[in-house]
């Protein structure tokens, strides 16, 4: 995402620009929204905590005082909410060392394109346990430290350092087992790159309105293909209308021909 441009939709906002304010709802919709449903696992949940922060943003922004840090505070932000809903998440903490038990659908002696290869990296991250999985998605949003996701779970900055580094591990491990299987990977980055990167990617546009707009208070603009679906539906009952009209004067008629 364009720091510059966060930026300065930021102080916008901040000087009550309306228009600017539900461009950056709508931006971070997409951020949030993956992390929610990458750390929680749960779309329902996930998608409700999306909305708190969300309205946060909407109503806090102020607080904001450094517009450049506004990735960093919306991932903080996202976090702490996830932390909230989930209590449990701390739980693995305890044993950063849970083996992982790997699925997948790659078929062997594959080479996955550089979007397949990715993709795959993500799905790997959702088998991770939970404490290994979130200190991983935290390092990569927002360019969060160690000392920061410390603050953030209230866990010691050696235990979020062994849960990363497990993690890690576990997911080269698996790589490497993929490698024996023949399936051959393209253009990998480093893992914290390809899970920033995805958080921006593949926007849901219509629920990303949608949500928006609720907070906002405002009614979402009719889309092209919902202005579509109503007109042909409108054709639809002004034709059988008509059929229904044509047949009433063709029964009527013959009725009158009968008698």
């Amino acid at each position: 995402m364009n720091q510059e441009m966060l930026a300065e939709l930021v102080l916008q906002s901040q000087s009550g620009d309306k228009d600017a304010l539900e461009q950056l709802l709508l931006l971070s919709y997409t951020p949030v929204s993956y992390l929610t449903n990458k750390i929680l696992q749960d779309p329902r949940t996930a998608g409700d905590v999306t909305w708190e922060v969300l309205e946060i943003v909407s109503t806090n922004l102020s607080s904001l005082q450094e517009p450049a840090q506004f990735e960093q505070w919306l991932c903080r932000m996202t976090a702490a909410r996830c932390i909230h809903a989930a209590p449990l998440l701390h739980r693995n903490f305890a044993d950063a060392s849970e083996p992982v038990s790997w699925e997948d659908d790659l078929k062997n002696d594959t080479v996955l394109s550089e979007e397949e290869s990715e993709d795959a990296i993500q799905n790997m991250v959702d088998y991770l346990p939970e404490g290994q999985r979130l200190c991983i998605l935290l390092l990569s949003c927002g360019e969060l430290t160690v000392p920061a996701i410390a603050q953030l779970t209230g866990f010691s900055e050696a235990s979020i350092k062994q849960n990363i580094k497990y993690g890690q591990k576990a997911i080269q491990q698996h790589l490497w087992e993929l490698d024996e299987r023949g399936i051959q990977f393209a253009g990998l980055s480093s893992l914290t790159g390809i899970l920033h990167d995805a958080m921006y990617h593949n926007p849901d546009e219509e629920a990303a309105m949608q949500m928006v707009y609720s907070i906002l208070g405002k009614k979402p603009p009719v889309s092209v293909s919902t202005w579509i679906v109503r007109l042909l539906t409108v054709v639809v009952i002004l034709l059988l209308a008509a059929v229904l009209v044509l047949g009433g004067i063709i029964v009527m008629k013959m009725m009158g021909i009968m008698g």
